[in-house]
């Protein structure tokens, strides 16, 4: 079965390749309309070190906690529901990705190139592994296997509990990137690994040898950038289907229960950045900040927002009552309506762009380029 799913995902990859050629051609950002505002609530708001723009810190959460990390190595733990940090430790290390958070430990990976285990209750080392270069994503938990995933294309499994390695699997890097931070999925018996030089791949999570394996083929554009396949949103799964995007080209659906086989693919739209599901919908921010909802059973088109255009979007994320959530370099944070895509309002919550978002129910915690976690809900 495994097998299967394997050449179906693969299959659905070489069904063809195009890219878009040109120059850096971003827009100036538009001026938004003003609309009645659904209304913002600041949960809490706290800063947790240092900021970062090189590296997108994930936060995490994990028992009534939200955990984050800075650049400059500062490991903090917050109390989910009044911001309250509960927990702020200086590690030794600075960092480059993170934060995986389960059963007591954290993990992250270092500027050293290391994968480091820390005690989630007090930030103390438990165990570090050396890997070939240094983790642009957080690592992966799933089925007792942590699996971290370098910017060297090196797969690594670990033993959680103790880093223990279980196995490697050495994959194909390439300069003609856009350093993709897309995490590993580790689920019902495999490990699939989606490339930041257009490589696919599928792993047996026994033992890591690979199920199947190819590239994407480079498209005809004679740009460098139009070159580039990257397939930097990590996928994600949801009721059987897995969901995944490869940049310049298209998003795609493949099924992986029963004979597995592609569900769909849209080539009319992609994201670099990590996208939202709920019950219905892919939610993505494409091309040119274009916010953009596809039908998770077909893949067609539900709608399309061109109001935010230029604003360089973080990823976005829905919460409870419908509403889709997107935040810009200048710390906004936008409403949509995930039924028509109407924007419903906005609201000041910082001063950078968001690199990540963790949702709880109703609640959104981003952590923002400069530092800053802030929780918000819509009233």
């Amino acid at each position: 079965m495994k097998k299967i799913i394997a050449l179906c995902l693969i299959s659905v990859l070489l069904a063809g390749c195009g890219g878009v050629a040109g120059k850096n051609n971003y827009p100036k950002a538009s001026k938004v309309a003003k609309v009645k505002d659904v209304g913002t609530q600041i949960v809490w708001k706290t800063s947790v070190g240092k900021g970062e723009k090189q590296f997108a810190f994930q936060p995490a959460y994990s028992d009534g906690k939200i955990y984050a990390i800075s650049k400059d190595g500062v490991f903090t733990a917050i109390n989910a529901d009044t911001g309250k940090q509960e927990l702020k430790v200086k590690l030794k290390n600075k960092l480059s990705a993170g934060l995986t958070v389960e059963g007591g430990l954290a993990f992250v990976g270092t500027k050293n190139g290391e994968l480091l285990a820390i005690s989630a209750a007090n930030g103390k080392e438990v165990w570090r592994a050396q890997l070939d270069s240094i983790m642009l994503a957080p690592a992966t938990l799933g089925d007792g296997i942590l699996v971290a995933y370098t910017a060297g294309a090196e797969v690594v499994a670990f033993n959680p509990n103790d880093g223990t390695v279980l196995w490697k699997y050495q994959g194909n890097s390439s300069l003609l990137s856009m350093q993709g931070t897309a995490s590993a999925i580790v689920e019902g018996g495999i490990v699939v690994i989606t490339g930041d030089n257009g490589e696919f791949v599928v792993l047996d999570q026994k033992n890591g040898l690979a199920l199947a394996k190819e590239n994407l083929k480079t498209s005809g554009s004679s740009s460098v950038v139009g070159k580039i396949i990257d397939q930097n949103a990590t996928p994600k799964i949801n009721q059987g289907r897995m969901f995944a995007s490869s940049y310049q080209n298209r998003m795609y659906a493949v099924d992986l229960g029963g004979q597995g086989g592609m569900a769909w693919e849209n080539s009319k739209v992609s994201t670099l950045k990590n996208f939202a599901l709920d019950e219905q919908n892919v939610y993505l921010v494409g091309e040119k900040d274009v916010v953009v909802a596809l039908a998770q059973q077909d893949g067609h088109e539900v709608w399309r927002n061109n109001k935010l255009i230029g604003h360089h979007l973080s990823e976005p994320e829905i919460v409870s009552g419908g509403k889709l959530a997107v935040v810009d370099n200048q710390g906004t944070l936008f409403w949509l309506d995930a039924t028509t895509g109407a924007l419903l309002g906005s609201y000041k919550i910082g001063g950078s762009r968001a690199t990540a978002v963790v949702k709880l129910a109703d609640m959104l915690i981003w952590q923002l380029e400069d530092g800053k976690v802030v929780a918000v809900r819509p009233k």
